[in-house]
């Protein structure tokens, strides 16, 4: 019985230890990728602070992988690990779909909720208006990128 309960520790206190792991396929440096790439990034810095690991596989370079995880479209993101796999396809700009796909819990929701169950009104106010500022900012993060790419003739 000891030996049952030991496992069982074991085992939760692995899922709070667990990464997230990511293949992201992307077919050149299209703007696509290039929005693909940062709405990623932004997705695991801001929602799993650490607990990821990504890799990033161009299948013009490698198109083996095309074969080997079934990509039939770029950019696709696979969550291989935690299980079960999941693959989405497009650039992850729909932040909140993609957090429900991958079920990463949303923090902003799961803040907005208890602050407004807190009656603070005013704090609510302003965590949203800080959390429209960060999108607004990452917004304007992917046009300068799409804007010096298109600047430099790569698109």
């Amino acid at each position: 019985m000891n030996k049952k309960s030991t496992n069982e520790v074991k085992t939760k206190s692995k899922k709070k230890d667990e990464k997230y792991s990511f293949n992201l396929f992307i077919s050149g440096e299209t703007p696509n990728a290039e929005r693909a790439i940062l709405n990623l990034k932004f997705i695991c810095k801001k929602y799993l602070k650490g607990k990821y690991k990504i890799k990033i596989v161009d299948l013009q370079k490698n198109p083996v992988y095309t074969i080997i995880d079934q990509i039939v479209a770029a950019p696709t993101l696979v969550r291989k690990y935690p299980l079960p796999v999941t693959k989405l396809v497009g650039d992850l700009s729909n932040i909140e779909k993609v957090l429900n796909i991958l079920n990463i819990k949303n923090d902003i929701d799961v803040l907005e909720n208890t602050v407004r169950k807190k009656g603070k009104k005013r704090q609510n106010r302003e965590f949203l208006k800080k959390a429209e500022e960060e999108r607004l900012k990452f917004a304007e993060d992917i046009v300068n990128t799409i804007f010096g790419l298109v600047k430099s003739n790569e698109i």
